[in-house]
């Protein structure tokens, strides 16, 4: 367990037996927590849930969040010693000047000065330019009692904080792919989850001791897998040769209308493979439309082949995707 903005290691051992009962019973994967303050004005994003503790078990305060001083305690605070017009530092600690105890001034507040404050900070009158108070000059007459803490999974941006974080497969733990976690976090975030780990639909009757919960759908999600395709033309005479006396009479003639993709051993549409995008050329327009056909030989027939480690072509291949329909529920909607 360690805290969000310094990375430190939680060292009470009963801070962090609580801490660490709420992480199960919310499902979550990172072992970083912030409070609400730190959550709202450092990294600018929302949280939800979290877990009070008692801040006794916070022994030793020597700095504090003016927001947790009275109105009349700010501003008597204030009206010794006014926070300076002009500023670069984020954050101001009102201490005392050298070894006087009654002069006062105003020095930039470190990371961790500012970190240990905003623990205690109820969240509210704070803001980017937060002002901290020594112990030495003034204590507060009604210090936070409590501390509302944060899994970095309980705000609308965890990845933000926990650079570590991935969503992951429930039962094998192995990330999904950059296209499939990116449509999952936009899940993850229009359902409000905390959890980030997935299964997919198809793997829940498989499953013993899990079941789906009373109500709950899947989550469609949209994989990309990506294809490389070529024009006939792109071939030698050879293998064109070939291509023209094997193909389906029908998917022949089609390709005189409109492109034919041969993907193993099947004449497809672009429709009919799923692909992201059409396939751009046609008898008249085939090097017009792509470029990188120019100087080929041109052909009544629109047709494409795919890419694989064992065709010989020239010229570059155009990129396209197939578009795979995936369901997925997320490990909340589960009942184990």
């Amino acid at each position: 367990m360690r805290w969000a903005l310094t990375r430190q290691r939680i060292n009470s051992a009963e801070v962090q037996q609580i801490l660490q009962r709420h992480q199960d019973s919310i499902h979550a994967q990172s072992t970083l927590w912030l409070s609400k303050a730190q959550v709202r004005d450092y990294y600018r994003i929302q949280c939800r849930g979290g877990v009070t503790i008692d801040a006794e078990g916070f022994k030793g305060r020597s700095i504090f969040c003016i927001s947790e001083y009275s109105s009349n305690e700010r501003r008597r605070l204030l009206s010794i010693q006014s926070p300076p017009v002009n500023r670069d530092d984020k954050w101001l600690l009102l201490t005392t000047a050298g070894s006087s105890s009654t002069s006062l001034t105003w020095t930039p507040a470190t990371l961790e000065e500012y970190f240990y404050a905003s623990l205690f900070a109820c969240g509210e009158g704070m803001s980017n330019e937060t002002l901290l108070v020594d112990a030495k000059v003034a204590l507060p007459s009604s210090p936070s009692r409590t501390i509302s803490l944060f899994n970095a999974q309980e705000t609308s941006n965890p990845f933000l904080i926990d650079e570590a974080l991935q969503h992951t497969h429930l039962i094998t733990g192995k990330p999904f792919s950059h296209t499939i976690s990116s449509a999952l976090s936009t899940l993850w975030s229009q359902f409000g989850y905390i959890s980030l780990k997935w299964i997919p639909h198809d793997e829940i009757c498989n499953l013993q001791g899990i079941a789906v919960s009373p109500g709950e759908e899947p989550h469609r999600v949209y994989d990309l897998e990506p294809v490389d395709l070529v024009h006939f033309t792109q071939t030698d005479d050879e293998y064109q040769k070939n291509i023209l006396h094997s193909i389906p009479r029908w998917a022949l003639l089609q390709s005189l209308k409109s492109p034919i993709i041969l993907f193993g051993t099947r004449c497809l549409t672009w429709r009919q493979m799923n692909l992201d995008m059409d396939i751009k050329g046609n008898r008249c327009t085939t090097t017009t439309l792509n470029p990188q056909l120019r100087g080929f030989p041109t052909s009544q027939h629109d047709i494409w082949i795919h890419c694989d480690h064992n065709l010989l072509y020239s010229g570059a291949p155009q990129r396209r995707h197939i578009v795979h329909r995936k369901l997925f529920y997320n490990s909340s909607q589960l009942l184990v």
